[in-house]
């Protein structure tokens, strides 16, 4: 599985939605926002396949609270419920689905910068078996994510344990660089 959403896509919605959370909720914040999500979970289906038909059908039910809230005539409460929303797309296994991928690109940069330091030959030696094993953790993170989900449980469950799991490698990879910097400054 490819990693489908670059890393400017990332930057760009957390700082977009940061900037925007960080107003008073306006129904034309909400609306950017809700743009913004839409594109996100449609990433996310393409990305995950096997998560595609409870992305779908948890946004559709999105959908419908958010055509409701269209209906409320005060700026103010629609501006509100629109923000409670928008903010169903930031918990659970969708976050944690998003997540992820920041992850994985943040492990392909680790494992480039280490690749990149001055080692001896044991410690080089050692690196490169973090490597391996960081690339195994990956591929059965991967395998994880392939998995077929039938309820957001499910969703839940391998979500949460995939970002756990890219977490722990992360860990591991910044241990490689700081040791090894660590090192060389003695």
């Amino acid at each position: 599985m490819k990693t489908l959403i670059n890393k400017n896509f990332y930057f760009i919605v957390i700082l977009f939605t940061c900037f925007l959370s960080s107003c008073t909720p306006t129904t034309e914040n909400e609306l950017k926002k809700w743009e913004v999500n839409k594109n996100t979970i449609n990433e996310l289906k393409v990305g995950y396949p096997t998560f595609s038909s409870l992305l779908e059908s948890d946004f559709e039910k999105m959908q419908a609270k958010w055509e409701e809230s269209q209906k409320i005539t005060d700026e103010e409460k629609k501006a509100e419920e629109m923000n409670q929303i928008n903010n169903l797309f930031y918990s659970g296994y969708i976050q944690d689905l998003f997540s992820v991928n920041s992850r994985l690109e943040e492990i392909e940069e680790q494992k480039q910068k280490i690749n990149g330091l001055k080692m001896t030959d044991s410690k080089r030696e050692r690196a490169d078996e973090e490597i391996e094993e960081a690339n195994e953790k990956v591929g059965m993170v991967k395998q994880l994510l392939s998995q077929k989900i039938n309820d957001q449980a499910a969703a839940t469950e391998i979500a949460e344990e995939a970002k756990s799991e890219l977490i722990a490698i992360i860990a591991a990879l910044n241990t490689v660089i700081k040791t090894s910097k660590k090192k060389k400054k003695k």
